[in-house]
């Protein structure tokens, strides 16, 4: 896999993690899946907003108002 859409899956795995508690491999993208994601050419935050728009997903928000999820994000977030 091409070194700019390990980073954009990178980004794109944060990024759902925060809006959706879930990444792409939890989503059920495969590699094959991800590359051709990677090949719509859109931004991280764009292609998060499609996919969530597209598969109804829940926000975060939505199922975990106290933030427990986002403490746990953060200090994930911090390891890195």
């Amino acid at each position: 896999m091409p070194r700019a859409c390990l980073a954009w899956v990178k980004e794109v795995d944060l990024i759902m993690l925060e809006e959706f508690c879930i990444d792409l491999s939890d989503a059920g993208a495969d590699r094959a899946d991800v590359l051709r994601y990677w090949k719509f050419d859109q931004s991280p935050d764009e292609f998060v907003a499609w996919f969530g728009e597209k598969y109804d997903l829940i926000t975060r928000d939505q199922w975990d108002p106290f933030c427990a999820f986002r403490r746990r994000l953060d200090s994930y977030k911090r390891m890195l």
